[in-house]
């Protein structure tokens, strides 16, 4: 079910009218899991399997790290989650890619092996609930968290539906306090989380899928486009991304703020960044904070020698980037990144005094040339085609035919501008819907809302992060 379909929306309305009626904390747990194993199942009602077994597996270990005080057994256990939910994450997401890999690298040596593949369908969020149910048990482990004592608040903590298949990762220590607290859905919360769904919902449908509609074309034919069409291509799939991941992630802390329950915000204008550094202190915040503490941190982080510190940090955005997906694209898109992270460490203060004696604009435009480059390796399918993309675009080929002139114009007009300026749409809006009464609230929602879907172009377009 997609948050923008009418399904969705009416089964989001049972399920908060059930929560307002029924009154015992447990029993509204009990309405918000299985909901949230329905929405799932909707997907694919076999991959709740794996669902039930990441649970069971950390609830089980999580008791048992808290049972032991031998550090050697603690150990033991905690490398048994690790090892039991990457071995899940591995066998779906990349089994087939390893395994065509190491048939490729064979044959650079003379040797044959016999493809083999488990072509298997991926199972929608796995990556997302697989972070955040290991970062249960490494919090424990670490001693930062008491295990939880009931399995149907921890398993609510693994599948709660508004984040479930996209993000934002949730950390148990801030959610399983709120689920231990009675909370009750408030009225007082219905305005503001509305008003956010509305911003995320219109994100997607009225900007996202406009830029997606220019960007397809574009990205799918790069040598019928000039240099001036390839970077509005670029510049649009680079909005799209944007709009479409953090109007989900809108969306879906606004659903929890209708059910009582805060999640964590996802982005913060990482298009206005001027470092690399910035932008993924701004850019899908609750990965790039769980790869740093949960995976750089473990490295040792920068508590090493310089070279140490480097390789830690190109180690985890390497993984970051494998994180999205099994091809080389992401692997190469990591790199990238990494590189541009050393090259801010290595530079340091003087890169800082050099751009505010020169001018502002110059690591602003940096920044956004790299992420900008990284876009165009993540969206292609392979190397050779991201090469094809960008050749073509150093061509400075002045050709400025566009698939589409009015989605042309929407893009210019509209869309870019929307982008750079957003930063302010979403904080007035929530700033706005707290001041005001619950009746301009709701009048402000519903034109949100109708607004979006005027402008939408009349489909439902899957959310990019969902292939993750």
């Amino acid at each position: 079910m997609l948050f923008q379909s009418p399904l969705f929306l009416f089964f989001f309305a049972t399920v908060t009218a059930l929560l307002f009626v029924v009154r015992k904390r447990q029993r509204r747990h009990l309405v918000l899991l299985v909901a949230s194993y329905v929405f799932y199942a909707a997907w694919d009602p076999r991959f709740l399997l794996l669902i039930w077994l990441s649970t069971a597996i950390d609830f089980w270990v999580g008791r048992r790290l808290a049972a032991n005080d031998e550090a050697k057994t603690r150990g033991r256990w905690l490398r048994l989650s690790i090892a039991s939910n990457l071995g899940i994450l591995a066998a779906f997401k990349y089994f087939d890619f390893f395994a065509a890999s190491a048939v490729d690298l064979a044959a650079i040596f003379g040797v044959v092996l016999q493809p083999t593949s488990l072509d298997v369908v991926l199972p929608v969020g796995i990556s997302f609930y697989t972070f955040q149910s290991m970062s249960y048990t490494i919090d424990i482990h670490r001693r930062k968290l008491q295990p939880e004592p009931s399995v149907l608040r921890f398993a609510l903590y693994v599948a709660f539906f508004p984040q479930l298949v996209a993000g934002p990762i949730v950390r148990a220590r801030h959610f399983l306090p709120q689920l231990a607290r009675d909370r009750l859905p408030r009225f007082q919360d219905l305005g503001p989380g509305a008003l956010l769904f509305c911003v995320g919902l219109f994100k997607k449908i009225a900007m996202a899928d406009h830029f997606g509609r220019f960007a397809d074309p574009v990205f799918g034919n790069p040598e019928l486009y000039g240099s001036p069409i390839l970077a509005l291509g670029i510049a649009c799939y680079a909005a799209e991304i944007y709009c479409d991941f953090s109007g989900y992630s809108d969306m879906a802390v606004g659903l929890g703020r209708i059910l009582g329950y805060r999640l964590p915000r996802n982005f913060d204008r990482p298009y206005r960044s001027r470092s690399p550094r910035e932008f993924w202190r701004r850019w899908h915040i609750s990965l790039s904070s769980w790869l740093r503490d949960y995976l750089y941190i473990s490295l040792g982080g920068n508590r090493g020698s310089g070279g140490q510190t480097h390789w830690n940090l190109f180690l985890t955005m390497l993984l970051g980037g494998l994180w999205h997906g099994a091809n080389y694209t992401f692997l190469v898109w990591g790199a990238l990144h990494a590189l541009g992270l050393s090259a801010t460490r290595i530079a340091g203060p003087a890169a800082a005094n050099l751009e505010r004696r020169l001018n502002p604009l110059l690591g602003w435009l940096g920044t956004i040339s790299l992420v900008g480059v990284g876009w165009v390796i993540f969206r292609a399918t392979s190397l050779g085609e991201a090469w094809l993309y960008l050749s073509r675009l150093a061509a400075f080929d002045s050709a400025i035919e566009a698939p589409d002139p009015w989605q042309t114009a929407f893009v210019i007009l509209l869309g870019i501008p929307f982008v750079l300026g957003q930063s302010r749409f979403g904080a007035v809006c929530e700033r706005r819907a707290r001041r005001a009464g619950r009746l301009h609230q709701g009048l402000a929602a519903g034109a949100l809302f109708a607004t979006a879907y005027a402008l939408s172009i009349g489909e439902n377009r899957v959310f990019i992060y969902f292939q993750f």
